[in-house]
């Protein structure tokens, strides 16, 4: 199932999806907190709406929407600045955003690698991503009245394997959602906030899996060195000397 966006709009206006940005938001503040945000652009893969909407640090800040999922009319009031892209092909310029935040997007795209070698291609040099997966061995996974109760989920292992082949560099990740996901406003006021707390030292049990990455410009050189035949470098008509 592929949710639409007036799904997912649906589902964080209710008091579990307000539970939830507020617990993601939590841990996205606290390692990009507003003031560290010197960049200009931070853009919003799959549907971050609730997370760009708080943002305080970039003065741009925009949404692709995958095709599939429908327009959306965002932020409600000014300019729009939400635009339908799909799975791997966005209308963005190399090496012009600052931040990418990616929520609801690899875990329903037929070619996770293709998107995250999209988000590397628009990042500027040392641009940073913020990533939330479902966890495969969360019970969140299995919670279909959720969004992140389909499309496929991610262990750390494979993420970070994934981002890794991205030419991302791994900076951190954890779990996060730890409480189940509870239906009543009142546990999600009341629970969910305590057991957060311990999130990090329980990510097997956790809901998703949350990661930042920044931008390599560099891939590693993987296996044996093969011996190649080296010619005579020329410069300035002079042919400069071949070490042994």
């Amino acid at each position: 199932m592929f949710p639409s966006a007036y799904d997912l709009k649906e589902y964080y206006l209710a008091p579990q999806g307000q539970a939830v940005a507020n617990l993601l938001l939590r841990r996205f503040a606290s390692w990009w907190p507003d003031a560290d945000l010197k960049g200009e652009i931070m853009i919003g893969a799959g549907y971050a709406l609730p997370y760009l909407s708080a943002s305080r640090g970039p003065r741009k800040l925009y949404a692709l929407l995958s095709g599939r999922m429908g327009a959306m009319a965002w932020p409600a009031g000014g300019p729009q600045r939400c635009v339908l892209a799909d799975h791997g092909v966005w209308p963005l310029p190399a090496a012009s955003v600052d931040y990418v935040v990616m929520v609801h997007e690899l875990e329903y795209a037929e070619d996770p690698a293709g998107v995250l070698d999209e988000a590397w291609r628009v990042l500027k040099p040392e641009g940073r991503l913020m990533l939330v997966v479902p966890n495969r061995t969360g019970l969140w996974a299995r919670a279909e009245a959720t969004p992140f109760g389909h499309g496929r989920p991610f262990t750390s292992t494979q993420l970070h394997d994934l981002l890794r082949d991205g030419n991302f560099v791994v900076e951190r990740m954890t779990g996060a959602l730890l409480a189940p996901p509870f239906k009543r406003a009142s546990l999600n006021k009341r629970i969910s906030p305590v057991v957060e707390l311990v999130a990090p030292l329980c990510a097997a049990l956790c809901g998703v899996i949350v990661a930042e990455a920044s931008k390599r410009l560099y891939a590693p050189i993987r296996g044996k060195p093969k011996a190649v035949a080296v010619k005579p470098a020329i410069i300035w008509g002079e042919t400069l000397p071949q070490g042994n």
